[in-house]
């Protein structure tokens, strides 16, 4: 006995004979076991969040009495600008952003009441992604203002919403872009930590999900449903 100390320290080696683990292993693994199904999750959720969105599109055309066509990563054809009221291209426009919007909502409140966390990160992390051209947009659209660049007439979501309503730009494209940091911000502050290393688990499955999608799974999702 040693300073009233009555355990034997057992060193890391021995600790391992016995069963039991080095300090930090534990966590490292339940860190990667973690990992792994975030990034499960993410690869799984990413081509579905990417169908959804497209159909939300597809489905208000059709709703609309027109036949858009379907494409892996757009819809052609409907409700285009130029050739339909205005109103129904704002439909059309809006609906993917919505559905969008929607699954992320859902997402971060499932995360939040404690459902299945793993899956709702996931989702909350890379439905947003196609809401990506709206920050992009508006700082096109400023650097245009100030004469920095010269933009031509862009073809997204959420620019085509905001000249069928007839709305300025910034103002369509600045609430979704605060709607896209919100969600990752809210992604960001529940996940575990370590954080950084979540995240970057999130990114691994969200691109390998999206490369699967646009070589695999969507032109097949996309033929069955046309």
């Amino acid at each position: 006995m040693v300073g009233g100390i009555t355990g034997r320290l057992t060193s890391p080696v021995a600790q391992r004979k016995q069963g039991g683990s080095l300090p930090g292993v534990g966590q490292d693994r339940r860190n990667k076991r973690n990992g792994l199904r975030l990034a499960a999750w993410a690869a799984a959720l990413a081509p579905a969040s990417v169908l959804l969105h497209e159909l939300g599109h597809w489905s208000a055309g059709r709703l609309l009495g027109y036949r858009p066509v379907l494409n892996v990563a757009s819809v052609s054809g409907g409700a285009e600008p130029g050739t339909a009221p205005a109103w129904e291209v704002a439909v059309q426009a809006g609906a993917g952003p919505a559905v969008t919007m929607l699954l992320t909502v859902a997402a971060i409140a499932t995360a939040r009441r404690g459902g299945s966390r793993s899956a709702a990160f996931a989702l909350a992390a890379v439905a947003p992604v196609r809401m990506l051209m709206a920050p992009i947009g508006l700082l096109t659209w400023s650097l245009a203002a100030l004469d920095l660049v010269r933009a031509g007439r862009p073809n997204f979501d959420e620019y085509n919403f905001a000249i069928a309503v007839g709305a300025p730009t910034p103002a369509i494209l600045l609430p979704s872009s605060l709607f896209l940091g919100w969600a990752w911000l809210r992604v960001w502050r529940q996940l575990p930590s370590p954080r950084p290393v979540h995240i970057l688990w999130l990114v691994t499955g969200m691109v390998a999900g999206l490369a699967g999608w646009v070589k695999l799974v969507g032109p097949v999702a996309v033929a069955l449903i046309r």
